[in-house]
């Protein structure tokens, strides 16, 4: 009997636990941080489907080379400019909720990547804004900033 009283004890527990809000921020860590992974992927290889997919349509970017805001001329943007990214990767993911249907999403990211000619700043500090809508988590905005000096 108490063998049998321990292990219901021990699934509701397991039961609370999976669905309190920390098992949810796990399942939107592990979503919004692989839509990322899945943008940059697209960057460097100049493909647009993913932003296609997983951006809003009053996205905004902000980076070195100017602020450009519009799904699609972010896309353009991404797919026209003259960039060859040798190699990335993104680590140190954090959520940070500021309402239901919203969320910044801040990770490092290394680069190796030259555009119009110039050297990107090979370590920098990245958030994205993320709404959810309809369901999907959407990226509303992209910002990121050199590791260091500030």
């Amino acid at each position: 009997m108490h063998t049998a009283l321990s292990t219901v004890a021990a699934l509701t527990c397991s039961l609370l636990f999976l669905s309190s809000p920390l098992a949810a921020q796990d399942d939107v860590l592990e979503t919004v941080s692989a839509i990322e992974q899945s943008l940059w992927q697209g960057w460097k290889d100049r493909d647009g489907t993913a932003f296609r997919e997983h951006i809003a349509e009053n996205h905004l970017q902000i980076g070195s080379t100017g602020i450009t805001s519009g799904k699609e001329n972010v896309i353009r943007g991404m797919e026209d400019a003259s960039c060859a990214v040798e190699s990335f990767s993104l680590s140190n993911w954090q959520v940070h909720r500021i309402a239901e249907d919203a969320l910044i999403l801040t990770y490092d990211a290394n680069q190796d990547a030259v555009c119009d000619g110039r050297q990107n700043d090979p370590e920098v500090i990245a958030s994205a804004v993320y709404v959810r809508v309809g369901g999907r988590w959407l990226a509303a905005s992209y910002q990121e900033s050199p590791r260091g000096g500030m």
